[in-house]
């Protein structure tokens, strides 16, 4: 797959959140030479931040699960990766990392995706996850074509950059560096 997205000006790593986005967007930027963009970079509430890099970045691999719901508006000159990882898995990564809280996308992300009658407003867990899953393989995977790859997050665990849940224990949310490093 590296061979293929290195044939792109970039690439945008997407998916759930707590997918592994984080970690793919790493371990592609490193195996490329590319420069590595996290989603602290950029405003995800204004869609025109993170456009710009789309429009205007060479050699970026952007870690991007808040903008899944663009992924098919990149340029043809932009590679895509989703993400995915087993429901259950999220769900619990994400109350590892944030004990007590329900994971959620935001309100206005929601809105572009086909929804269910009665999950309009409560885009919640698991919910969620499915609708930017069927999202991506029913609609933007067509779209993208060959240049749209889909990666499983178990598949990253041979790499180096990749830590094992229990090494994680008492990481940062994004859970790819020890507290205090950066």
């Amino acid at each position: 797959m590296l061979d293929q997205i290195s044939e792109y000006r970039m690439v945008v790593v997407s998916g759930p959140q707590r997918s592994g986005t984080h970690v793919m967007a790493k371990i592609i930027a490193d195996e490329l030479g590319w420069i590595y963009i996290p989603d602290t970079e950029y405003s995800a509430e204004h869609n025109g931040d993170w456009a710009k890099y789309v429009l205007e970045g060479h050699n970026l691999a952007i870690h991007c699960p808040h903008m899944s719901h663009m992924l098919h508006l990149v340029p043809s000159d932009v590679a895509v990766v989703y993400m995915y990882r087993p429901i259950d898995e999220i769900e619990e990564s994400f109350e590892r990392v944030n004990p007590g809280e329900i994971p959620c996308c935001r309100t206005e992300q929601m809105l572009f995706y086909p929804q269910p009658p009665g999950v309009v407003g409560s885009p919640v867990g698991n919910v969620c996850t499915e609708l930017k899953n069927n999202y991506w393989e029913a609609y933007q995977q067509i779209i993208l074509g060959q240049r749209g790859f889909s990666f499983k997050y178990h598949d990253l665990e041979s790499h180096p950059l990749f830590y094992k849940k229990e090494d994680r224990k008492d990481w940062l949310m994004n859970q790819t560096e020890p507290k205090g490093e950066v």
